[in-house]
């Protein structure tokens, strides 16, 4: 809202004004990486284990053993 309210969408190097969505994005990705790093609970998963979980439900799908709950 600063940006566009305040500031006006100003420009940059003379190229015409910046979107505010371009400084909304960076706060957004900047304010994720911060409250990731803070509520880190440090629970972190291999490639390994992604891969046999993934393998894993692959095959519980073709071999028929859904039920509702699934």
């Amino acid at each position: 809202m600063v940006w566009h309210f305040i500031l006006g969408e100003p420009e940059f190097f003379g190229e015409g004004a910046v979107e505010a969505a371009v400084p909304a994005t960076l706060a957004a990705l900047a304010t994720i990486a911060i409250v990731s790093h803070v509520l880190d609970d440090s629970e972190t998963f291999t490639v390994e284990e992604v891969q046999r979980e993934a393998t894993r439900n692959m095959n519980r799908f073709t071999r028929d053993e859904l039920t509702r709950d699934d």
